[in-house]
């Protein structure tokens, strides 16, 4: 089984990640003089979270992606319309966080608006969705994370 240990920060097990536009997609685009390019950035392991979101401003517009459904959310007494990507997602470890530990291709993204996690160290949360494939394990103590799948 695969494992990657990591210390848990001040707010929680955050990893690195890349994130790109999933299989299908790439290879409906194979022909362009460009790849696609990975995004990478940090995300929050959020075992309260049902699914993984992101910050939308990390969707880049040259992967000339669209969202594959739309769902209705509330949040302090608006109701929004989310969209939903589907896009590749990539655990990243070892030195300099370069190598794919943990891959999901499909995987469905929100994507959220108006900059929700401003101010904080990480740019999306990792939900259950991609949580309960795995297992996460958490030593409060010692301030360790342990995530194997």
């Amino acid at each position: 089984m695969p494992a990657i240990a990591f210390p848990k920060s001040a707010l929680g097990a955050i990893v690195n990640v890349a994130l790109l536009p999933d299989s299908r997609h790439r290879l409906a685009v194979q022909s362009l003089l460009n790849p696609p390019a990975e995004v990478h950035l940090r995300m929050l392991l959020d075992t309260g979270a049902d699914n993984t979101c992101i910050d939308g401003q990390h969707i880049d517009a040259a992967w000339k992606v669209v969202p594959h459904a739309f769902y209705l959310s509330q949040s302090m007494g608006s109701l929004n319309r989310v969209p939903v990507f589907h896009l590749e997602l990539k655990i990243m470890s070892g030195p300099n966080a370069t190598v794919p530990f943990w891959v999901h291709d499909p995987l469905r993204i929100t994507c959220r608006g108006n900059n929700p996690f401003v101010g904080l160290p990480y740019a999306g949360v990792i939900g259950r969705d991609v949580l309960d494939r795995g297992l996460l394990i958490y030593d409060g103590i010692n301030g360790h994370c342990t995530l194997v799948y």
